[in-house]
């Protein structure tokens, strides 16, 4: 254990380009400001895996998606709304968005107030980039994207609501979105869990798939990439309808950080029935 942690430290170790990025990054346009990979720094972008080379619209989505790590561990709603304004996420493209100032008039408040919980989150932030960060999911690209695009349209939801009501951010992605489905014969994958009803198990990637497939084995014959929506139809046309389980763990209690379960009246809510 004392060797892996020399590890980390050696290949982590503090770096100020790293520390004042993090620092300043809610200031001026936030996510949006021009040539964001170069302010990072060469260091940042290792940490946070942007592929060298990435677009402003790629390293803008990593970097939301890094953002919204961290933000899962506060279940304050008001702490959400603050740092998604610090940070200028899904908000109007417009004069009033490029001032911190004017960011934080849209929720009626001054800035002065927000401050000290805006420095909690840059220091919960600072201390994410101090160990190994796995992959970003194409689930959580998927997110950040809607993060950045849709809060500004009406009738979608507010980008806070993916931390705070993750089931109405899920009614309005996951019909479209393209999953990894492993069949059995004709049917998918069933998790059977006793007195918890049957469970269609789908993964939003071939590496998570796999990752799967080496804890349990291959379990299915075949596999099919199907959209959300013909999952959760095939799901509640089942004699016993079924739940749907996304990017399921093989071991029991572990690995659930990356798991959405929809129970079958949240399958029959997508599948329109």
């Amino acid at each position: 254990m004392h060797r892996q942690l020399e590890a980390v430290r050696r290949e982590f170790p503090p770096d100020k380009t790293v520390e004042r990025a993090i620092d300043g990054l809610h200031k001026n346009e936030g996510v949006w400001r021009k040539k964001l990979d170069e302010y990072l720094g060469a260091e940042l972008c290792r940490r946070w895996r942007v592929r060298p080379g990435a677009s402003p619209a790629e390293v803008r989505t990593v970097v939301v998606a890094r953002l919204a790590a961290v933000l899962e561990h506060f279940g304050d709603r008001t702490l959400t709304d603050v740092f998604w304004v610090a940070y200028n996420v899904g908000l109007p493209r417009d004069e009033a968005a490029k001032k911190l100032d004017g960011r934080f008039r849209r929720l009626g408040s001054g800035r002065t107030k927000f401050d000290g919980q805006r420095k909690l989150f840059t220091q919960r932030l600072a201390e994410s980039v101090g160990r190994p960060l796995p992959p970003l999911t194409p689930a959580e690209l998927h997110a950040a994207r809607g993060l950045l695009a849709e809060a500004a349209e009406g009738g979608k939801p507010h980008p806070v609501e993916v931390f705070v009501d993750p089931v109405h951010f899920v009614l309005s992605w996951f019909p479209e979105e393209r999953v990894c489905v492993p069949m059995v014969g004709d049917d998918p994958l069933v998790a059977s869990l006793g007195d918890g009803g049957d469970w269609c198990c789908v993964f939003t990637s071939d590496a998570l798939l796999d990752s799967y497939r080496a804890i349990v084995g291959e379990l299915w014959s075949q596999v099919r990439w199907r959209s959300g929506r013909q999952v959760v139809q095939d799901a509640v046309r089942r004699p016993v309808p079924a739940g749907v389980l996304v990017n399921p763990s093989g071991v029991l209690g572990a690995g659930t950080e990356r798991s959405l379960s929809l129970p079958p009246a949240a399958a029959r809510a997508l599948a329109g029935f």
